[in-house]
């Protein structure tokens, strides 16, 4: 019997729902060895990324800073990227102020792996990082 082919969504799925639980190995399973991210770049974690190294160093960096979930109310496969839609919730740890905006995630991939992804947040969050060392 051969084993059915996960789809683009059902992979995003299952990388925002590790996420969730805090489990961060299995995101990284997905990952292309020479992904692309680009996250906006108002957060301290944000910047273009190449490589899966610079991309975990990116997700490690993001923990420092801030506790953070994404709700996606959409996800959506045009074929040739993926793209998520929803809000983006928080705390930052320096200030313990807590966050809700909007955001757009795309992803790309081949043969189910992210070759790249796009995380642009509302540019409101900006200011609560506008200090950060």
């Amino acid at each position: 019997m051969q084993a059915k082919a996960v789809s683009s969504v059902e992979i995003i799925r299952c990388i925002y729902d590790a996420f969730e639980s805090g489990e961060f190995r299995t995101p990284a399973h997905y990952f292309h060895q020479d992904i692309e991210a680009y996250v906006s770049d108002f957060v301290p974690w944000g910047g273009l990324r190449r490589g899966v190294d610079e991309v975990k160093e990116g997700l490690r960096t993001m923990r420092v800073y801030a506790t953070l979930s994404f709700e996606a109310s959409e996800i959506l496969d045009t074929g040739d990227y993926i793209v998520a839609l929803g809000q983006v919730s928080g705390v930052v740890h320096r200030t313990c102020e807590p966050f809700s905006v909007p955001a757009v995630h795309l992803w790309y991939l081949d043969g189910g792996k992210v070759i790249g992804f796009e995380y642009y947040l509302d540019e409101s969050l900006a200011p609560l990082f506008s200090d950060a060392a």
